[in-house]
């Protein structure tokens, strides 16, 4: 539609412009319509391009990989049987140890619902000390911090802070944790 709408606009209007300046005939008339059906066929080439990249660019375009997603673990987890989410998750991570995701998910169910905070230490120290993606390994950084100060564990929560604090130094959230770290240091009951 847009190859022969610019054909007829385009073409209709260099025709009746040639026809103003008296140079009218079959082969400039012609020639105007094959110019506005080639200025159509570039438009329309670069309206598509770019409403593909625009589509492209909202769905992802198979560029983005899926989360990982675990139907037994989860649909355990819904039903309230913990301790089986459980089982599900460490047999996952058996058969597939470079999965980082079941660690955090294993060690948030442990502190969460199980109540297992050494496992929940081991697994998120395990994908901190990994660095195979740095969303996780902040992840796990923040759960071992959040996992030392609901435990009441202040000499672990302060080498975490101190850890966060040098892996992400210069960042607002180095100094909040350097200044965290300072404030339990003066604590006297730390």
């Amino acid at each position: 539609m847009i190859i022969y709408g610019f054909s007829l606009v385009i073409g209709g209007i260099l025709s009746i412009w040639a026809a103003a300046l008296g140079r009218a005939n079959l082969f400039t008339i012609a020639g105007a319509f094959l110019f506005g059906a080639a200025l159509g066929w570039v438009v329309e080439r670069m309206t598509l391009r770019f409403a593909s990249g625009v589509v492209g660019s909202i769905y992802g375009a198979g560029n983005i990989t899926p989360a990982p997603s675990y139907p037994v673990a989860e649909t355990a987890v819904i039903r309230g049987r913990f301790a089986e989410a459980a089982e599900h998750y460490r047999h996952h991570i058996a058969a597939h140890p470079e999965d980082y995701e079941a660690r955090l998910r294993l060690a948030d169910l442990a502190v969460s619902h199980l109540g297992n905070l050494d496992e929940a230490e081991r697994l998120y120290k395990e994908v901190r000390d990994a660095r195979e993606d740095s969303w996780r390994e902040l992840t796990a950084f923040n759960g071992l911090i959040d996992l030392h100060t609901k435990a009441g564990r202040q000499d672990r929560l302060k080498v975490e802070l101190a850890r966060f604090a040098e892996r992400y130094a210069g960042s607002k959230h180095a100094v909040a944790a350097r200044r965290r770290l300072e404030e339990l240091k003066n604590d006297p009951d730390a």
